[in-house]
């Protein structure tokens, strides 16, 4: 049985590579979104800060247009260094890695390139027995991307290159522990942990993998192209009519939504441990309400949407008020 998605999702899921944490898109969305929340301080000093980046993240210039076009794609960084060698990072890259991870195992490829940063794994529905999450985790290292941009920012000589590799993975982590599959492992089914829903099969066919069935990592993966499909407002957005997502569409028109929209309150709660918490409580009540080898019903989906329209929103507020304290 197919699931309910646009032949523009569905477009989209093909022509993409396997995703971690919110897809391309879904980074690229809550940027946007965050982008629009940032006051013009703000935004001058993040301009000058991505000018300092890698070559391929670089605003193409400097009015507001190219910048928030850059500052989107810097959303993307952290998932495209999993596969791409040739950034100016790559001295470097090895070593953060073993910041909380000393000596990784080189025949796990997750303990590479910073893979653990991405994710904090809250055991969930496993007992007393389940072990806690590793020390190189999303908490640590968004912890430490604040202070490295804060410090930065009071420096009378800011390593502008170094700042920039820091935003990059503060607008990352802010979008991955807004996935509730980012913030959990569910114990229920197997004693080492379904890793955040990646060995939890639907019974919905692969677009990427013929032959086998979709995870449910991905299905949540790929949460907020559903939200845009399936809502009439923003369906047409992606792709947009020059064959590529018209993300700025979709942020004024979710901004405008007042039952998605977060509280100022909830906006300004940048307590990260809590953000985990929040969000393992989200898996476990709402994510694995699923069964394994099922197809979402469509109750399911409709919930899904409902919930990822107000994660992006949520996600894109707290990013701008993160930057904000770090770079005034």
């Amino acid at each position: 049985m197919p699931r309910r998605i646009s032949i523009a999702v569905l477009f989209l899921m093909l022509a993409a590579p396997a995703a971690h944490a919110w897809d391309a898109n879904g980074h690229k969305q809550i940027a946007d979104i965050a982008w629009t929340k940032m006051d013009k301080a703000t935004k001058a000093k993040v301009r000058q800060i991505l000018i300092a980046g890698d070559p391929a993240y670089r605003p193409a210039g400097t009015d507001d247009e190219s910048v928030r076009d850059a500052f989107r794609r810097a959303a993307i960084f952290a998932d495209d260094i999993k596969r791409s060698h040739d950034t100016q990072y790559e001295p470097i890259i090895d070593p953060m890695n073993r910041t909380w991870l000393p000596t990784p195992d080189p025949a796990d490829r997750e303990q590479e390139r910073c893979k653990t940063w991405h994710y904090y794994d809250t055991p969930i529905r496993g007992g007393a027995n389940a072990p806690q999450p590793r020390a190189s985790n999303a908490l640590n290292a968004l912890t430490r991307a604040q202070s490295e941009l804060t410090a930065q920012q009071k420096s009378d000589h800011p390593d502008l290159q170094a700042q920039c590799w820091w935003l990059y993975w503060t607008e990352h982590i802010v979008g991955d522990l807004h996935q509730p599959l980012h913030c959990s492992s569910d114990f229920e089914h197997s004693p080492t942990g379904d890793a955040g829903g990646n060995g939890f099969l639907l019974g919905v066919s692969d677009p990427g993998r013929p032959g086998r069935n979709e995870n449910l990592h991905f299905y949540w993966d790929s949460g907020i192209d559903h939200a845009v499909a399936a809502d009439p407002s923003t369906a047409p957005d992606y792709p947009g009519p020059d064959g590529r997502p018209n993300y700025e569409d979709v942020t004024r028109r979710w901004s405008a939504d007042r039952s998605a929209r977060p509280s100022k309150a909830d906006s300004r709660r940048l307590d990260v441990a809590a953000w985990i918490s929040d969000g393992a409580r989200l898996a476990d009540t709402q994510v694995y309400t699923v069964a394994e080898g099922a197809v979402p019903s469509p109750e399911y989906d409709a919930a899904q949407v409902k919930l990822c329209k107000r994660l992006a929103l949520l996600a894109g507020a707290r990013l701008a008020e993160m930057l904000k304290q770090a770079l005034r």
